[in-house]
């Protein structure tokens, strides 16, 4: 073979996409953790056991005193504005959004006018429904109970009383871990007014509290992508090219578009180191796989240097511009480079030195948006993938371009 009939073969026939000139291997990324959020989410099938403190705000008009006219002094007064409060409480959820509560608290107050001591205590239950998809949870509630009041006192006090209460209300949760959560609580507690007959009023309460949650199993960590699993065979010289297919096991290949597979150091010899670009001259029909006649000239150049060098393998490859659909795109890719085939075929060449792909827009290689672009990547490529006896190195030459028109 001389070199002057391999310049004229591989002239024709441009190199393929080049593969990249350093193989260079990339480390997995690893699965990034559930961002805080989305981490602990409330559970069903949990118990919350917890503590709270906070205020209490009662009402002016709040009916509890013991209304007995044989002890003197006592009857209706007024409480201080605010009271501290602190309690216990125990939850039980059986879905993820809906549980019910028991509470037991207690309020040491003063009456205003005479400063005496006084102590409020309450014993609820309460229905909670939950928004529970994140870490942060709000919730509102509604219940019953008893609201009761103890004071005994010199010189005046209210004595002991207990009134049924109706509360209702609404806050957060936060869950900082599996276990532990954060709770804020607003609510109004509904009871008799001074007077009998007079209506309701109301007491207002904000509290702050945390629990423990029992029951709640830990919601797993995205699994990281699995390691790749690694290679039977060595690759002692890192060249992605695996032994015992790498003839050079020790030196790292050369990736210049040459011999590519076998593993070994090497250099473009001169007759193949001048073909580069693009060769124009293969011409379809407008959305059609016909071939032009201003085309033939090219194709039986490529039959004459084909039969010249009959060990050559060639890959033909159609390729579209993005016009149009996907679909559609890729089976005419598909139908041009098999046009190209069958006329070699028909002029001479063995079928079997000769296998097609189409890949429609998905390598181009100018942009889509002008005219030009979209002439460029619409082209058929031919790809010298070996010899007939064994498959060599993956060559390429460059596309050959498509009527602007086609």
């Amino acid at each position: 073979m001389s070199s002057a009939s391999i310049s004229a073969l591989l002239t024709l026939l441009a190199l393929a996409e080049p593969p990249p000139s350093s193989p260079a291997r990339q480390a997995e990324p690893e699965a990034s953790p559930r961002p805080w959020i989305e981490r602990h989410p409330p559970r069903r099938g949990t118990v919350e056991l917890g503590a709270f403190g906070g205020a209490w705000f009662p009402s002016r008009r709040l009916e509890l005193f013991e209304a007995d006219d044989s002890l003197s002094g006592y009857g209706y007064q007024r409480l201080k504005v605010a009271s501290p409060e602190g309690g216990l409480r125990v939850g039980a959820y059986p879905l993820r959004f809906f549980g019910v509560e028991l509470e037991g608290a207690v309020m040491p107050t003063r009456i205003r006018s005479s400063d005496v001591r006084a102590t409020a205590w309450a014993l609820r239950g309460n229905v909670v429904g939950q928004l529970g998809r994140w870490s942060v949870t709000p919730f509102v509630l509604v219940g019953v109970g008893v609201l009761g009041m103890a004071s005994v006192g010199t010189p005046v006090g209210l004595g002991r009383d207990q009134d049924f209460d109706l509360h209702f209300g609404g806050g957060v949760k936060v869950f900082v871990t599996d276990r532990l959560q954060l709770r804020l609580d607003l609510r109004d507690v509904i009871t008799n007014q001074a007077g009998i007959g007079d209506g309701l009023t109301h007491s207002p309460e904000l509290l702050l509290g945390a629990s423990w949650v029992l029951g709640r199993r830990r919601r797993p960590e995205p699994s990281p992508p699995p390691a790749p699993v690694a290679a039977v065979d060595d690759d002692r010289d890192d060249d992605t090219v695996l032994e015992p297919s790498d003839r050079c096991p020790d030196e790292p290949e050369t990736f210049n578009d040459y011999e590519d597979d076998d593993g070994c150091p090497d250099e473009v010899p001169p007759e193949l180191d001048e073909v580069v670009g693009v060769i124009e001259g293969i011409y379809f029909d407008n959305d059609q796989a016909v071939i032009r006649p201003e085309s033939r000239p090219v194709l039986d150049r490529a039959v004459e240097v084909l039969r010249l060098h009959s060990g050559v393998r060639v890959r033909i490859v159609g390729h579209t511009s993005s016009s149009g659909g996907y679909l559609h795109n890729m089976e005419l890719s598909r139908r041009r480079a098999a046009a190209v085939e069958r006329y070699l075929v028909e002029h001479g060449i063995d079928a079997a030195r000769l296998s097609t792909d189409g890949v429609g827009p998905t390598q181009p290689i100018d942009t889509n948006e002008t005219v030009e672009g979209r002439a460029r990547n619409r082209r058929i490529e031919f790809r010298v993938v070996g010899e007939v006896s064994s498959v060599a190195a993956t060559h390429g030459a460059g596309p050959v371009v498509i009527d602007p028109d086609g």
